[in-house]
């Protein structure tokens, strides 16, 4: 078992793509707080694409999932459901 911290930033969403995983919110927080990992939508993988956190099978993945989502501008929305705000995240995996 292992454990993920880190840091969203409002900054890391406002400059970002959710879509791109090598520059989305996430995956800028795993590597500021030096893990060797990148969120890719649905699993944070590790530098040799082997999964480390599934989004069905990780409760706390799954809500860091949502409320980063909720804070992007999407094509199909008009806003952010809230406002980009930075927030420390914890996932035990």
């Amino acid at each position: 078992m292992g454990q993920i911290k880190g840091t969203i930033l409002a900054e890391d969403i406002k400059n970002s793509d959710y879509f791109i995983s090598a520059y989305c919110a996430i995956t800028r927080a795993l590597h500021r707080a030096g893990h060797p990992f990148r969120d890719a939508g649905i699993l944070i993988i590790d530098d040799k694409n082997v999964p480390i956190v599934e989004l069905h099978s990780n409760s706390q993945y799954e809500e860091l999932v949502k409320r980063v989502c909720s804070m992007y501008n999407q094509p199909w929305k008009d806003r952010a459901v809230e406002e980009p705000a930075d927030f420390d995240f914890e996932i035990n995996y």
